[in-house]
């Protein structure tokens, strides 16, 4: 496995590892091509002390049952792949809707979503439903009137105002359905 490395684009994908064995037929086959048609998902790198102690204690408050929202979200945070969770609830159809953005960040991919919903057929409430959705992405688009310190250059504070935006906004410390004032 490459972890997130392997997640690739589509069409990247063009050469086998070590030839493959040709089977015996009529006529016989020579020529041989490979494409990955489908951008690969779902490839993550092994779990870090970090990840364990944030997912360990999820796993023991909830004992894999979901009854409250909070138990839906945590044990949503336990599904491989997803990095962030919300959650809604639809008291009119009894559905619980999960707003999801996978761990690298971006657009939750159908593959991650419907591993989400099924991995929570046991865990739910027999009369619940349960539906997964991609977490979107906003952009902001800031207007900055910035004073820099005497003898600052230019490029130094940008790149310190890069970084506090990055540190505020950036998706390690964002949560989904998060509000935004203009004093952040």
């Amino acid at each position: 496995c490459s972890g997130l490395a392997g997640n690739v684009e589509a069409g990247t994908l063009d050469t086998f590892d070590s030839p493959p064995t040709p089977p015996v037929q009529s006529p016989t086959i020579d020529h041989y091509e490979v494409i990955n048609e489908l951008a690969a998902v779902g490839g993550l790198d092994e779990e870090g002390i970090e990840g364990i102690r944030k997912r360990a204690p999820l796993s023991l408050r909830t004992l894999k049952r979901a009854v409250t929202l909070q138990d839906h979200k945590d044990l949503c945070l336990l599904v491989p792949g997803v990095g962030k969770a919300d959650t809604e609830f639809d008291s009119r159809l009894k559905k619980i809707i999960f707003y999801i953005a996978p761990e690298e960040g971006g657009t939750a991919s159908s593959l991650l979503l419907s591993d989400t919903e099924d991995y929570f057929q046991d865990k739910k409430m027999i009369a619940s439903i349960v539906e997964a959705v991609a977490a979107g992405e906003t952009k902001l688009r800031l207007t900055m009137t910035v004073t820099v310190k005497f003898r600052r250059s230019t490029s130094e504070a940008q790149a310190d105002i890069e970084s506090a935006l990055h540190e505020e906004f950036g998706f390690n410390n964002s949560e989904v359905n998060r509000s935004i004032r203009r004093s952040d």
